[in-house]
């Protein structure tokens, strides 16, 4: 079946299997086409635009992903997980005269809200969407890590600043999309690795410096073997001097386009399409998954079952998800925004270890509620069911929360990152928009040496000026105790503009059809056909690098 997209007026197809999965959990078919479903759900995703603010119950100053000039009450971790107050004496009646979504809203407007979502964690108090970690500072996307700054999609690992994507490693800096690697820097898409520096689609390898497509080599550069004592000393070189890094960082990108790609990076998986797929199975159209299985439209997902239109739940088990924007532990749930290990719940935002559950709001360990408000299971089932006829009266039921009920400006949110617009352009679609600017940091402003081995302490009470956006940024004691261990110079960028380097080393998560460069072989992949990137089928590649 063929339809159009009531966003962006193009056409998109909904497979027969798509029809059976809509079917088996009861929803309407998507009236959005899948680029602008993610839209939706990133627009109510703010990972970056972080800020101190006071704590509507204590009055304590907190850093908060909502900014001060939002319209809602915001709890401090702390208290929100206390028994000090109940989120269902916000709770109202359903009106059956009104639209559901505009009856969201208002208890979205009264019923107080988590500073950040982070949870199971020891002094990591600055880390969101982030769980079971220790000492974590200005992350995102993390689990299971320990001494990990300023860095996102983080698993495992403990001792990396910078990282992206990045799984099972230590002591890394400005790493992505790798794994098991230790010691690295500035390496893309390396396995295995140890004592690397610029690296690219490197497995089992160590002592190697601007190398691509290698596999268990040791004291490479250039792809090319040379004694250990040349090795040490032009590493040695790179690695104190920013001036020269630069140097090696340009070196490094024209080097990178002189080799093959593969197609898409799918490990271990049967039955995928899209890029970035570890262990998974019939999963379609999905990207940066990790052990799913018969899903489809998922993005940085993990753990999940039978599932359309997810982007990051995961961590725990998850089955039966439909248009989820992030969250652990979800069973037979649709439309749900940031919960915790909930079942048979619909439209929720914030909830956590609840049951039947009907658009809520900050519930914790609750049941049978609808807007917050308390049921019995018998009155629970019969309002429900009347609640889910009105909305698909409206239109509503089977939409996730529309953007102008995101808590966030647009511009604020994940969607702009992806799928940019001006202010007049968000505004024009009715969308929200944040003009809230947090106060930069104060100190002299210092540019910093070349060479880490100059730089002392006194830094630390100095404010750097990013040479990209002009952003006044400082550095941290663990920083730059990390930097001087390392050997690695002072990063002149701060820490967004480092971040968005990283990202646009990404390709887009977008399948194009294009043919294989050395055979022809027709191949879907994430480079576009414009692209000057020499891309091969995964026959093609295996026989250049093995």
């Amino acid at each position: 079946m063929q339809k159009a997209c009531k966003f962006c007026q193009k056409p998109f197809k909904i497979a027969p299997e798509d029809e059976e999965f809509y079917a088996h959990i009861g929803v309407p078919l998507p009236t959005l086409c899948p680029d602008d479903r993610q839209r939706r759900r990133a627009a109510h995703r703010n990972e970056r635009h972080l800020c101190l603010r006071k704590c509507d119950a204590t009055g304590r100053q907190i850093v908060s992903q909502f900014s001060p000039d939002k319209p809602f009450k915001v709890y401090d971790q702390e208290y929100f997980w206390g028994d000090a107050w109940d989120p269902r004496d916000f709770g109202r009646d359903y009106d059956f005269t009104r639209p559901f979504f505009d009856q969201y809203k208002e208890l979205q407007l009264t019923t107080p809200r988590l500073s950040l979502f982070n949870y199971q964690s020891e002094n990591s108090y600055y880390t969101h969407h982030a769980g079971r970690n220790k000492n974590c500072y200005m992350s995102v996307d993390l689990a299971n890590c320990e001494d990990v700054y300023m860095s996102n999609w983080v698993i495992d690992s403990r001792d990396c600043i910078d990282c992206s994507y990045t799984y099972h490693s230590e002591l890394c800096y400005f790493c992505l999309y790798c794994e098991k690697c230790f010691n690295c820097d500035f390496c893309e898409r390396c396995e295995g690795c140890s004592d690397c520096a610029m690296c690219f689609d490197c497995k089992g390898c160590k002592n190697c410096f601007l190398c691509t497509g290698l596999r268990n080599k040791e004291f490479f550069i250039l792809n090319k073997q040379v004694p250990k004592e040349e090795y040490e000393k032009m590493v040695e070189n790179f690695r104190y001097s920013y001036t020269k890094q630069k140097e090696a960082w340009g070196e490094f990108t024209k080097l990178k386009l002189k080799v093959p790609h593969k197609f898409a990076h799918i490990v271990h998986s049967e039955n995928c399409t899209g890029d970035y797929i570890y262990n998974c199975k019939n999963t379609a159209k999905s990207f940066d998954v990790v052990n799913m299985w018969d899903c489809k439209y998922c993005y940085n997902s993990l753990d999940s079952k039978n599932s359309y239109d997810c982007y990051q739940p995961g961590v725990e088990s998850c089955e039966l998800m439909y248009e989820i924007h992030a969250g652990v532990g979800y069973f037979n749930c649709q439309f749900m925004s940031l919960c915790k290990f909930n079942s048979n719940c619909r439209y929720c935002d914030y909830c956590f270890d609840c049951q039947d559950l009907f658009g809520c709001i900050s519930l914790k360990k609750a049941r049978y509620c609808i807007l917050n408000k308390q049921y019995t299971r018998e009155e629970y089932e019969e309002l429900v069911p009347r609640i889910v006829e009105h909305m698909k009266s409206t239109g509503e039921y089977g939409e996730f929360f529309p953007i102008w009920c995101s808590p966030f400006g647009y511009n604020e949110s994940k969607a702009q990152e992806y799928y940019p617009l001006t202010k007049e352009e968000a505004l024009q679609k009715g969308m929200n928009w944040c003009d809230y600017e947090a106060p930069p940091p104060t100190g002299e402003g210092i540019s910093p040496l070349d060479d880490i081995r100059e730089v002392d302490d006194s830094i630390l009470e100095k404010v750097i000026t990013c040479e990209e956006s002009g952003k006044p940024f400082k550095l941290i004691k663990q920083e730059l105790s990390f930097y001087k261990r390392k050997k690695l110079p002072i990063p002149r960028k701060h820490m967004q503009a480092r971040y968005e380097t990283r990202m646009a080393l990404r390709n887009p998560r977008y399948l194009w059809d294009r043919n294989c460069a050395k055979c022809g072989a027709a191949i879907q992949t994430t480079y576009s056909q414009e692209r000057p990137e020499i891309v091969y089928c995964k026959g093609c590649y295996l026989e250049t690098v093995y």
